[in-house]
């Protein structure tokens, strides 16, 4: 496996635990501020959720394998654009408030 191949492929696996905490957090953001009641916002924390198990799938299934040259470029695909969705997800459920100021996840 090439350093390329690591670095987005294999990798990712670390990453993907600090991913799962942030879900945690927007979930638990949404959870105190009653905005889980919303099926939309629903939907899309479940899909945040099932995408980053497809991302651990697609890393596990690199791992010892040579033959498999574009999986680590797919892993790069998707992670950016989960994170992103992350990002514009936790604006949904924290509102105006987020814009406002730093947002850390806690409840205050």
């Amino acid at each position: 496996m090439s350093l390329l191949g690591f670095e987005r492929g294999v990798s990712t696996l670390a990453q993907q635990i600090g991913f799962a905490r942030e879900l945690g957090r927007v979930v638990e953001a949404a959870v105190a501020s009653g905005a889980v009641g919303d099926p939309v916002l629903r939907d899309r924390l479940v899909r945040q959720w099932a995408e980053l198990r497809s991302m651990r799938w697609n890393a596990l299934r690199t791992l010892g394998r040579a033959g498999d040259a574009g999986a680590p470029s797919v892993a790069k695909l998707l992670w950016g654009g989960w994170h992103q969705r992350l990002g514009e997800l936790a604006m949904q459920v924290r509102g105006p408030r987020l814009r406002s100021g730093r947002w850390t996840g806690r409840r205050r």
